[in-house]
Formats: structure tokens, C-alpha cells, sequence
């Protein structure tokens, strides 16, 4: 199958991780090389949008139209997974021994792989690299 581009994977999002990568445009640029991102990664956005610590706090409808004009609009593909493939990311996690909330990257990596993309970009190298990706597919750290 020809290569689909990158994947975005969202950060777990925190005041710090939200301001400081801008310093260094890199969050900026992860999102404008946005071209194809896990449904999964739509709902951990929201979800860290409105749990941020910030004074006004971000809405639920603020949130929503955060994800849907910077993410949704921005990626060319979103990848769904089924039933058959939430089985084997259970499997995998199994297989290596990971726990708790660890399974929800490895649905990213299922998605970066059923997308055929060639990178998986992360901020979250400690995580990834417990699962990398198969070829070929590479992780890229930023």
C-alpha cells in the first residue's frame, strides 16, 4: 500500500504543554503538518481541553470548536478503527506487558499503521517507544 503521510499523535494536554512548545513554534508546526489523525485522538483532545487548568476554564462548546477548526479541518483523513482491530490493540498492550491508559496509544499506533503513514509524531517518546509502530511506519519524537 503507497504511503498515506503523517500522524498526528495529541499531547495529554497541561498548561505548560500547551504554551511552551509555541516558544519554539513546534506545536505550531505538529499541527500544521497534521494529514491524518486516530478518532481516538478527537476525543483525548476534547477531554484535555476541558480539564485544563486555566482561568476561563475552556468550555465543552469552546472545546468542540477547538478540535473541529484546528484538527478535524486540518487532517486530510480520520482513521477509525473496528471491533477486530480494538481486540488486537488489547492484544498487543497484553503482549507487552502494558497497563491502565497505555492501551489508548497503542490505538494510535494501530491507526498509524492502518493508515499506512510514514511517521507517527509524538511529544510522548516515553510512551512510544514501549510500542513502536511496525514498518513502515516510524516514530518520530519532537
Amino acid at each position: 500500500m503507497a504511503s498515506q503521510g503523517k500522524l498526528i499523535v495529541p499531547l495529554r494536554l497541561t498548561r505548560e504543554s500547551v504554551y511552551l512548545p509555541d516558544k519554539s513554534g513546534s506545536f505550531t508546526a505538529l499541527l500544521r503538518s497534521l494529514n491524518t489523525i486516530s478518532s481516538h485522538a478527537l476525543a483525548e483532545c476534547y477531554s484535555s481541553l476541558t480539564a485544563l487548568p486555566v482561568s476561563p476554564a475552556v468550555t465543552p462548546g469552546q472545546a468542540r470548536r477547538l478540535v473541529e477548526e484546528n484538527i478535524v479541518e486540518a487532517a486530510e483523513r480520520v482513521v477509525e478503527l473496528g471491533r477486530t482491530e480494538y481486540l488486537n490493540a488489547l492484544q498487543r498492550a497484553a503482549d507487552r506487558g502494558l497497563e491502565s491508559g497505555a492501551v489508548y496509544d497503542v490505538l494510535h499506533v494501530l491507526c498509524a499503521e492502518k493508515a499506512s503513514a510514514d511517521e507517527l509524531r509524538t511529544f510522548n517518546g516515553r510512551d512510544f517507544r514501549r510500542m513502536p509502530p511496525e514498518e513502515p511506519t516510524t516514530l518520530e519524537v519532537l
